[in-house]
């Protein structure tokens, strides 16, 4: 399995999705229970507005690929925002003579390689076979691509657009000062940050714009009738939801006799109007990809599909295609590996390896005194136990209790 990452992502999108600060929690809050036991009861009634939760439960593509059985070859690659032709270079003259060389060998000889590509990811892979139309079927057996703009997108000219609808609605609605940091309109534009942070003004997102050249440059799978393709769209714009908090009446009233202090108890609701995000915007202000049922946020269900490819739609939104289990289940449906309840392998920040100190560290729990930024030949590893497979010890610093030197 080869995955390729869209634009603004990372080799973290298929194994630690977390890194991009994901809020996409679709219900309310809990409610914040706090039994100090306090002396006065609370003093106002409403709490600063927040948005849903960071997600926490999701598992990770290349983790549940592993667990499937599969070989995963994952990577960042070059120029994630620049136009498609900087990461075909990397992909040409490292990715694929790595692949052929290296892994196809061995058991894996004579095998061929399912391409995963999210958004434009799947755009990368039709340039490279459009180049490369005799030997691409020689290593590739399938391409299979979630969310990708095979027809192009507005989503570059989205996010102002809808950034200029918040600040005219909350001025007009909720005039609360924007250098609040807990402001709805602060949170709403951090939101839309996370949301559309794949299809920012860049070059390589202007080259996905309608109309670019870019995709009369692409291979169709007529072009190339032995590799299977299959395409899938997202057809839900919920993100976060954006919730004020409010003390409960019961906050207000003493405990029994003789104990007459207070608990604290903060509920959520949803602030209305502009409350979830994207879905409850009045579909004719927004382009056809952040309708709900029509899009993902950034790619219509149209523009997802392609020509020869057999194509589903499901009800997952552009950052969701990176953790969703019925996508999962699906793909594992394609490469005759069902999912059930096979265990992740792998998922998390991962493991950067110092080639020159023979040291591994954890990038969730790195220091300054790991001095990452100074490794100048890195190794990459998905596992501690990988690492120290491959001659490698614990950094004392971010894993001391691991370290055997």
């Amino acid at each position: 399995m080869l995955l390729l990452h869209g634009l603004g992502g990372s080799i973290n999108d298929w194994r630690h999705p977390q890194w991009r600060g994901l809020h996409w929690q679709h219900r309310t809050p809990r409610d914040r229970h706090d039994n100090d036991n306090f002396i006065p009861p609370p003093t106002g009634f409403l709490l600063p507005p927040s948005l849903a939760d960071m997600r926490s439960d999701i598992r990770c593509w290349a983790g549940v690929l592993r667990g499937m059985g599969h070989t995963v070859i994952n990577y960042s690659q070059d120029g994630n925002q620049e136009t498609v032709d900087v990461p075909l270079r990397q992909l040409e003259s490292h990715i694929i003579p790595f692949i052929r060389q290296q892994v196809l060998q061995g058991p894996l000889a004579n095998k061929r390689v399912v391409v995963l590509a999210h958004s434009r990811g799947g755009i990368l892979v039709r340039r490279y076979l459009a180049d490369h139309l005799q030997d691409g079927p020689d290593w590739i057996s399938k391409v299979i691509t979630v969310g990708t703009p095979h027809g192009a997108t507005n989503a570059p000219l989205a996010k102002g657009r809808i950034g200029d609808m918040v600040d005219a609605l909350l001025g007009n609605f909720l005039p609360i000062p924007e250098i609040d940091f807990l402001s709805p309109k602060f949170l709403i534009r951090y939101a839309l940050d996370r949301i559309f942070d794949w299809y920012d003004v860049t070059p390589g997102a202007r080259q996905l714009l309608p109309n670019d050249p870019i995709f009369n440059s692409l291979s169709m799978p007529v072009d190339t009738p032995s590799i299977d393709f299959h395409t899938f769209g997202g057809s839900s714009v919920r993100f976060s939801g954006l919730f004020f908090w409010r003390y409960t009446l019961s906050s207000y009233l003493p405990g029994g006799f003789p104990d007459v202090r207070f608990d604290w108890t903060e509920e959520a609701s949803e602030l209305p109007i502009i409350s979830p995000l994207l879905d409850s915007v009045p579909d004719g202000l927004l382009f056809e990809e952040q309708v709900e049922g029509r899009g993902d946020s950034c790619v219509t269900v149209r523009s997802s599909q392609l020509a020869g490819a057999s194509h589903e739609t499901l009800p997952f939104n552009h950052a969701e295609a990176l953790w969703d289990e019925g996508l999962f289940d699906r793909v594992g449906q394609i490469l005759g590996t069902p999912v059930r309840n096979v265990t992740a392998v792998g998922c998390g920040a991962g493991i950067i390896g110092n080639d020159s100190t023979h040291e591994f560290h954890d990038l969730a729990r790195r220091s300054a005194n790991c001095q990452i930024n100074e490794i100048l030949r890195v190794v990459l590893f998905d596992t501690p136990a990988e690492a120290r497979n491959s001659g490698f010890d614990a950094c004392g610093w971010c894993q001391p209790e691991h370290r055997l030197g």
